[in-house]
């Protein structure tokens, strides 16, 4: 009877498990937990006698949690686990072996309202309903159960309770919790008083790993403009759009043209063979020589002389007032400057302004010209969410000895996440800012901030990380982020805040 029971919750949550990952794809965590249970009922005379951990039996159990708002997770727990109890003067025991399953909702106080959503002490309050087997032997006057009769029921089960998770990092931490289970039952521990329900207290450790559903790929092309008059919406106008029939997605230069190719079904940078600024897909003059001024087709463009313009009659055919090499009878812009680059037209025309990493912005404008970047950040890679939680994350772990500059040791594991991040992302500039209460002086309080952040900042140069690169700025007590009038609030004034940016 045992293992149909146990069968019957092993599909259950199985199922419960696939519908969830299949149907929901939510942002959640995975915990593997030990245990052991408390029992207070009829036998006991119903007297709590909680936290005294006389009899114990170690039981195990699996929970898995979808994110549904930063207040609430739904929780489900699938477990086993055991009860021994005896009474003051050993004349009556219970001993029963469960299987259940819970299905809960969590309650999260680290929710941005109370504490901060990342956290690392983060309590929550649980509670919710589910379903257990429970194989059960009561004895009277004789502890050793050798003629205690075994009871087995199957019922519905309430539980509430509450518990903290310590996140050490952002995948990972342990959950700490107690939660008050009452089988809707009172004969299971073999007496009836119809008072109250036999309950029991369960106290739980586990360690939680947490994940994050795939999240769809994200187009890499210049924002689409609703104009109607940029057709292949590349962001580029027709007007302007010298490709004006680019497929979708692809990302563009600055004249609306590919600098991608789709291969393997991904887009990567097309090749520039002579290393003109054009992309060889739309080169008309591809052995170009290196250093040729060329136009957006890649063909080598004329340069007005540096001579003055001629008192040549407009009448005459081969008249060039502007001496850009293009003959007035053609030129459309025939008041070009001495020395300026033209195109077939007589205008002027962008040239030899490179593009060495490919990514669609032009080396006088890429702030990080020799990595692939994002047409929209300057040409630089797009800090990813996962590295901005790793650094809000090292943020919070960087502290100090009070009314000290020295680092406590746990801060130097945050810090090499910190060089970590600044090595993947070498185009970027870190932002350190120290901040303290309102204890104190005040003078004396900016003078710590700025020795505080200082240290950090050596430390990350002696791993490796460029002094240019970091900046460290202590406010004192000048820019708090919450009311100095609380020890929490005063405790969220005394951080130090980390930024990357770009110069």
């Amino acid at each position: 009877m045992f293992l149909s029971a146990f069968r019957r919750i092993f599909t259950a949550t199985i199922l419960l498990v696939c519908t969830i990952k299949v149907c929901a794809q939510q942002s959640g965590a995975i915990g593997f937990h030990l245990n052991v249970n408390e029992f207070m009922g009829d036998i006991s005379g119903n007297r709590p006698d909680f936290y005294q951990f006389k009899f114990n039996r170690v039981g195990a159990g699996f929970s898995l949690q979808q994110y549904l708002s930063k207040s609430f997770n739904l929780v489900e727990y699938v477990g086993f686990s055991g009860i021994i109890y005896q009474n003051a003067n050993r004349t009556k025991g219970v001993d029963a072996n469960l299987l259940g399953l819970q299905v809960q909702l969590k309650y999260k106080l680290n929710n941005d309202y109370l504490l901060k959503e990342k956290s690392f002490f983060a309590p929550f309050l649980i509670g919710g309903l589910g379903f257990t087997n429970i194989e059960s032997r009561k004895y009277i006057n004789n502890p050793s159960f050798s003629n205690a009769n075994i009871i087995q029921q199957s019922f519905s089960t309430l539980s509430a309770g509450y518990g903290v998770r310590f996140q050490f990092t952002p995948i990972f931490g342990i959950d700490v919790s107690s939660i008050f289970h009452m089988p809707i039952n009172d004969a299971w521990d073999g007496e009836v008083r119809n008072r109250y329900n036999d309950i029991f207290l369960q106290h739980n450790v586990g360690l939680v790993f947490n994940f994050k559903n795939k999240t769809s790929k994200t187009t890499t092309a210049k924002p689409i403009n609703n104009n109607n008059n940029d057709t292949d919406g590349d962001g580029v106008k027709d007007k302007d759009d010298a490709c004006p029939n680019t497929p979708k997605g692809a990302r563009v230069d600055y004249f609306g043209c590919p600098v991608q190719t789709k291969v393997n079904n991904q887009m990567v940078a097309e090749t520039d063979s002579d290393n003109d600024g054009v992309p060889d897909s739309r080169d008309n003059c591809p052995k170009t020589v290196k250093g040729t001024r060329v136009d957006y087709f890649g063909c080598p463009v004329t340069v007005a002389q540096n001579t003055a313009p001629t008192s040549a009659s407009s009448t005459n055919i081969n008249a060039d007032s502007d001496n850009d090499g293009i003959k007035d009878a053609s030129d459309k812009c025939p008041n070009t400057p001495v020395g300026t680059a033209v195109d077939v037209n007589g205008c002027p025309v962008i040239v030899n302004d490179k593009d060495s990493d490919g990514d669609g912005v032009k080396d006088s404008e890429d702030k990080c010209p020799t990595t692939f970047g994002d047409y929209n950040n300057s040409g630089c890679p797009v800090i990813k969410e996962e590295t901005k939680k790793r650094l809000n994350f090292a943020m919070r772990g960087i502290n100090f000895e009070t009314n000290s500059h020295q680092l406590v040791a746990s801060s130097y594991f945050l810090l090499n996440e910190v060089v970590e991040i600044m090595k993947e992302y070498p185009d970027y500039s870190l932002r350190m800012t120290g901040h303290t209460d309102n204890v104190g002086d005040e003078n004396k309080n900016l003078k710590l901030s700025q020795r505080r952040v200082e240290t950090a900042k050596k430390y990350l140069i002696s791993k490796g990380v460029a002094a240019n690169r970091i900046e460290a700025i202590g406010y004192g007590e000048t820019k708090p982020k919450d009311s100095n009038a609380t020890s929490i609030g005063r405790a969220e004034n005394r951080r130090v805040e980390l930024e990357l940016f770009l110069r």
